[in-house]
C-alpha cells in the first residue's frame, strides 16, 4: 500500500505484518504504538535526499513504542520515545530512541544516532548498530555479541557506557569525547581510530578498564578532574601516538592496579598541571617508547606526579621530571 503519511495517535496502534509493505510519501508520525513484524513486512519512507522518518512528535518525551522485529525492516529514519529492533529486524536510517533496544540479531545502518538509554546485546544471533556520522549515547550497555561501529562519538554528560563481555566491541573512526563515564569490562573491546577526550561535564568524567577489558586509541587526552584506572590482568589502555593527563589547566589522575597494563604513545607522553600516575601491585605496568614529561610533582596523595609502588612497574625510553612543556 502507498499513503501520503500517516499519524498513529497516543493510545492507539498501527501493525505491518505478515509480508506486509506499507510506503508513505511524506513524513510520519507515530504518538503511540507502531510494529512491523513478520518476514517481508515492510515499512517504507520517502527516499529523499536526507531520507523520511517516523517520528515522534515530542521525541524523546514520551511513551511512544516502535518496534521492528522478526526479519521485518523500516527504510527511513526513526525516532521514538522506546525503539525496539530485535529477532533479526532492521532498520536502514537514522536511529534514536528515549529508549533504545537492539537484540538478538537486530540490525541499524544509517547515519548517525542516539539514545537517552540504550540496551544493545546479542542472544543467538548477533546486533549490529552502523552509523556513518556521530553517535550520541548516554547510559549505554554494550553486552555479548553487541556491536557498535560509528565516525565519533560525543558521550552525553553525567551518563555511564558500558562495555562489557567478550565479544562486545565498540569501534570508532574518530574522535572519541565523553563527558561522563566509560566502563570497559569484562573482556569488552574499544577501539578508537582518532583521539579519545575524556572530559568532566557535570560530574568528574572516568574511565574504567576492569577485568581484562581492553582500549586502543591514537591519542589519549583525560581533562582536569578526571580519573583513569586500569584494573586487573589483561586489562589494557593503549595509546598509539601520545598521551596528555591534565590539560585546561587541570589535574588528572591515572592509576594502574593489580596488573592492569597502559602503554604511552612513541610521540610524547606528558604530566602535567599536577597530574600523576600511579602504578601499584606486581605486573602493574606504564610502559612507552616516546618520551615521558612530568612537569610537577607534588607532595601530598594521590597527585605525586608519578608514584610507584607494591610491585608496579614503569618502563620508557626518556623520561623529564619537573620538565615544562
Amino acid at each position: 500500500a502507498i499513503a501520503a503519511s500517516m499519524d498513529v495517535a497516543s493510545g492507539s496502534s498501527l501493525t505491518i505484518q505478515a509480508g506486509g509493505t506499507l510506503e508513505l510519501v511524506t513524513n510520519s508520525y507515530a504518538e503511540g504504538t507502531l510494529t512491523v513484524t513478520g518476514a517481508n513486512s515492510r515499512l517504507m519512507l520517502d527516499s529523499g535526499p536526507n531520507g523520511g522518518s517516523v517520528a515522534d512528535p515530542i521525541y524523546p518525551y514520551d511513551s511512544s513504542v516502535i518496534t521492528i522485529t522478526d526479519h521485518a525492516s523500516v527504510i527511513g529514519n526513526v525516532f521514538g520515545g522506546t525503539l525496539i529492533v530485535s529477532q533479526s529486524g532492521s532498520c536502514f536510517g537514522s536511529a534514536s530512541g528515549g529508549t533504545l533496544i537492539l537484540t538478538n540479531g537486530g540490525f541499524i545502518q544509517g547515519v548517525s544516532g542516539a539514545a537517552g538509554a540504550a540496551l544493545i546485546a546479542g542472544g543467538s544471533l548477533e546486533s549490529t548498530w552502523n552509523m556513518s556520522g556521530e553517535f550520541d549515547p548516554a547510559n549505554m550497555v554494550l553486552l555479548n555479541g553487541g556491536h557498535v561501529c560509528d565516525q565519533s562519538v560525543s558521550g552525553s554528560q553525567a551518563a555511564t557506557n558500558i562495555v562489557n563481555g567478550t565479544n562486545a566491541t565498540w569501534m570508532t573512526t574518530n574522535s572519541f569525547k565523553e563527558y561522563g563515564g566509560l566502563v570497559v569490562e569484562n573482556g569488552g573491546r574499544v577501539w578508537i581510530g582518532g583521539q579519545f577526550l575524556l572530559y568532566p561535564g557535570y560530574i568528574y568524567g572516568s574511565l574504567l578498564i576492569t577485568n581484562g577489558g581492553q582500549m586502543w586509541d591514537n591519542d589519549g587526552v583525560v581533562d582536569f578532574g578526571a580519573v583513569v584506572t586500569v584494573d586487573g590482568t589483561n586489562s589494557i589502555w593503549a595509546n598509539t601516538n601520545s598521551l596528555t593527563l591534565g590539560f585546561n589547566m587541570g589535574q588528572a589522575l591515572l592509576v594502574i592496579t593489580n596488573g592492569g597494563k597502559v602503554y604511552g604513545g612513541s610521540a610524547s607522553n606528558l604530566v602535567q598541571f599536577s597530574s600523576a600516575i600511579t602504578v601499584t601491585g606486581s605486573n602493574s605496568t606504564f610502559s612507552c617508547t616516546g618520551p615521558l614529561y612530568i612537569d610537577t610533582v607534588y607532595s601530598a596523595p594521590p597527585y605525586f606526579g608519578l608514584m610507584v609502588t607494591n610491585g608496579g612497574t614503569v618502563n620508557n625510553a626518556d623520561g623529564y621530571l619537573g620538565h615544562t612543556n
